[in-house]
């Protein structure tokens, strides 16, 4: 019997390596796991597995100590003798106390650790620690016994599903001492001190320091390998600003031989390449931009205004195949015309793409150029919540410029009025008292034009403030933003360069000395001071609010929600935003705006103006402004809300195009009927909509369709990754390998039964009424009311519909 309290010769840490080095059968038994912990442990953990020792680790969410990000860690080691376990408190309802560590050796030798620890640094290192090293095989036994026992009866198995919830909903515990605060930059040595971004760990099994994942990097790389498991090869990552999006594209990549980081921007480049050679130092580097052509490095930095030209898009340049590996930065730019060359042209075994934020301005779907395929998604409430990014002290200062007053012109106010009611003497004194009172020492302040963001650093210079412009025409913008970065420049006032792509991690203050109305734009300029740095403790946010649109909002977006979430619910008031701020976070807002923040919510139109009010702020930007499926890709609010609310798509429209004739001879027919019901049946398979296709061939609708050219049909839907996911089940796993006969035994089980004519079929009745009916004869679909064949394009706009709605629930597990 040997005592182990971490102020010997060994620390537990010690003990366990040994252990775990020679070790035939491993079981930890802990209460919580904290991600330092597994980090001391890992390479030791896949030795053992390596090995082939049986390992088994039983933990618990109990007090909400355990970190996403740990068990995360642990299932990445995807090893068939490893079992991972979660004590399942509703079963058993008691507390979860275990700290306990089973070893069995050669010769069946057993030994156990029983005492204090948990799995963290701290308990494992340098905490004051009781542990006791035994062999009694009769107390081992009675306490296997009671682990059999929990194991068997009181646990279960974490899920990706369960793990991905239980990640996006968790909060430290703050009570708990040992995590009483997320680890900052003084308390983890891990901590790479230039970028905050990557731990430099020296592996007990390696002689040389490598980087190693640490934050949400640990998730997003679990779930990378598992979507190219179930055979994706494009994906997208949404990763709020600072969390290290480029470091996780780095470290995804390392398998692949050649690799295209694509960018809009010179210094994304630039510091995109410093991040691959810490990563990859072996590997030869080079630019693809104006200036600089390389084709025959192992990784290249292009700038997709150069490459995203047709000239370079040709097999002489590079061959579409070239890289094995392509990320896209910024990938909500994906949209523009040049992004959409690049992506027609390549083709990579995998592309990523990443953002912080994929809902563009103009409502454009860029998921479709990623097959709809969202691997991780952590936005900045979980990243706070995690102690990944520092919490903010928002603070709303009323301005009493009346906006009722100023022009509103395609989705802006006018900057010419904007400007007139800006640069007064007033306003700025305000602006500059306020910086004096609550801002830190690195400030961004957002203004509304060139001409703003000049004369507000001119009146902050007159006040013996160090300020300088930053914008499209600073002729000296690297040196600019380098003496802001030593510190030589407290303010910048900037227009709208510092959105994306620049990290500067220790802005401690941003300043929002315009109208920030839309969400995206919001919460990128937010993120720019919100990344963890030396001796930052929170950022500092000075926003001056007055009655402009959606600036009620605001408040529901520093509480995490976004705008799909708003059209489920009313935005929130102060105190429900205040009680939902993600953790150590706080909201002070002057008097006068309590009073039109109110107001604003109160202005609330009825369901169906607030669905028509979004429609006509759209439709000038659709290519065909009566598809659904093209309208349901472009709007903030989903195509359903429309279907439940007027009772279809085409109801809809003609409240708003009463006088079309085409539309009325399609609302007055059966064909309205036909239609409302492929956008409403029941689908937890797509198996309906390639049956329904197989009845429109060159584009002309048959009368009636053939159970080989369903089968055809199947074959061809289901070449698509995208639409293949619906295949990612134990009865239809080997369909890549299936026959003709395979294909039409699913069509005649599945989707042909409950379309054709019977009891159960969706379509052959309605309250009694008639409408299209399709009838199944001799393994034929008929279909027993004919319509007319020039509009065959509605049915298939549905089914588009149905399938890009389809596909997005898939996308994301969660």
């Amino acid at each position: 019997m040997k005592a182990i309290t971490n102020s010997g010769d060994k620390s537990l840490e010690d003990i366990l390596k040994e252990k775990l080095s020679s070790a035939k059968e491993v079981i930890f038994c802990v209460s919580f796991i904290k991600n330092s912990g597994v980090e001391l442990l890992f390479n030791y953990l896949k030795h053992a597995l390596k090995n082939n020792a049986k390992v088994s680790i039983l933990t618990s969410t109990y007090l909400n100590v355990t970190e996403p990000i740990a068990l995360y860690k642990l299932k990445s080691l995807k090893n068939d003798n490893l079992s991972l376990s979660i004590f399942d408190q509703d079963k058993l309802k008691t507390s979860f106390h275990i700290k306990g560590y089973y070893f069995k050796f050669i010769e069946d030798r057993e030994q156990m650790i029983i005492g204090s620890s948990n799995i963290s640094k701290t308990a494992l290192t340098s905490g004051l620690e009781w542990n006791i090293l035994f062999e009694d095989n009769n107390i081992i036994t009675e306490f296997l016994d009671q682990y059999n026992n929990i194991i068997e009866n009181y646990s279960f198995n974490p899920s990706d599903e369960w793990l991905h919830k239980y990640f996006i909903e968790y909060r430290p515990n703050l009570n708990v001492s040992e995590n009483s605060y997320p680890e900052t930059k003084s308390q983890n040595p891990y901590l790479d001190p230039i970028t905050d971004e990557v731990q430099v760990l020296t592996s007990d099994y390696t002689s040389k320091s490598s980087y190693q994942p640490i934050k949400c990097q640990i998730p997003a790389l679990y779930e990378l390998d598992r979507t190219r498991g179930e055979g994706f090869d494009k994906a997208l990552i949404i990763m709020a600003t600072g969390l290290g999006k480029t470091f996780l594209s780095a470290f995804d990549s390392k398998d692949f031989k050649r690799i295209l980081f694509i960018a809009h921007r010179e210094e994304i480049l630039e510091q995109a390449q410093e991040t691959f050679k810490k990563i990859r130092p072996q590997a030869s580097f080079g630019y693809f931009k104006a200036n600089q052509k390389d084709t025959d490095k192992d990784i290249i930095f292009g700038s997709i205004s150069t490459l995203g030209k047709e000239i370079h898009l040709n097999p002489n340049v590079f061959l579409p195949d070239y890289f094995d590996y392509i990320i896209v930065d910024e990938f909500h730019h994906s949209a523009a015309r040049t992004y959409l060359n690049f992506l027609d042209y390549f083709r990579p075994k995998f592309l990523l793409g990443l953002t912080a934020t994929p809902d563009r301005l103009d409502n454009k779907d860029i998921y479709q150029h990623c097959d709809y395929n969202i691997a991780f998604e952590c936005n900045f409430k979980t990243a706070i919540n995690n102690g990944w990014l520092v919490p903010f002290s928002y603070y709303a200062i009323y301005d009493d410029i009346d906006y009722e007053s100023i022009p509103w012109r395609s989705g802006k106010y006018d900057i010419d009025a904007l400007e007139k009611v800006y640069m007064v003497n007033k306003r700025s004194k305000n602006i500059i008292k306020n910086y004096k009172e609550k801002a830190g020492k690195h400030t961004i302040a957002f203004c509304c034009s060139i001409r703003h963001a000049d004369y507000t650093a001119k009146q902050f210079q007159n006040q013996n403030i160090k300020a300088q412009a930053l914008h499209s025409g600073t002729s000296t913008r690297s040196e600019t933003i380098s003496k802001f970065s030593s510190g030589e420049i407290s303010l910048l006032c900037v227009v709208d360069i510092f959105n994306e792509g620049i990290d500067i991690p220790h802005i401690d203050t941003v300043m929002f000395l315009r109208p920030t109305e839309s969400f995206t734009i919001f919460i990128q300029q937010l993120g720019r001071g919100l990344r963890t740095n030396t001796n930052k403790v929170y950022l500092t946010v000075l926003d001056f609010v007055g009655n402009y649109k959606n600036s009620h909002l605001k408040l529901s977006y520093l509480a995490g929600l976004t705008p799909r979430d708003l059209q489920e619910k009313t935005s929130l008031t102060v105190e429900k935003a205040i009680n939902q701020l993600p953790i150590g976070c706080s909201l002070d807002l002057d008097l006068e705006l309590v009073d039109i923040f109110e107001s604003l919510r109160n202005q609330t139109l009825s369901r169906s103006q607030k669905l028509i009010a979004n429609y006509n702020n759209l439709k000038d930007n659709l290519d065909n402004k009566y598809s659904l499926s093209e309208f349901n890709s472009a709007s903030d609010i989903p195509a359903n809300f429309y279907i439940s609310t007027f009772g279809s798509w085409l109801n809809f429209l003609m409240e708003i195009y009463s006088e079309n004739q085409t539309l009325q001879a399609i609302h007055n027919s059966a064909l309205s009927d036909f239609l409302s019901e492929i956008e409403k049946t029941a689908m937890t398979k797509l198996y309906k909509m390639p049956t329904i296709l197989s009845l429109i061939q060159n584009d002309t609708l048959q009368a009636q369709t053939t159970l080989e050219n369903i089968t055809h049909n199947f074959k061809y839907f289901y070449q698509s990754s995208v639409n293949a996911k619906d295949l990612n089940d134990k009865n239809n796993r080997n369909y890549q390998t299936w026959s003709d006969k395979d294909w039409a035994n699913l069509a005649e089980r599945n989707p042909i039964h409950f379309l054709s004519q019977n009891p159960n079929s969706i379509f052959t009745y309605d309250q009694g009424k008639k409408i299209f009916s399709l009838k199944l004869n001799d393994h034929d679909l008929k279909i027993l009311k004919k319509f007319n064949e020039e509009l065959t394009y509605f049915v298939k706009d549905r089914i588009e519909y149905r399938r890009e709605g389809y596909v997005e629930r898939k996308r994301y597990r969660g």
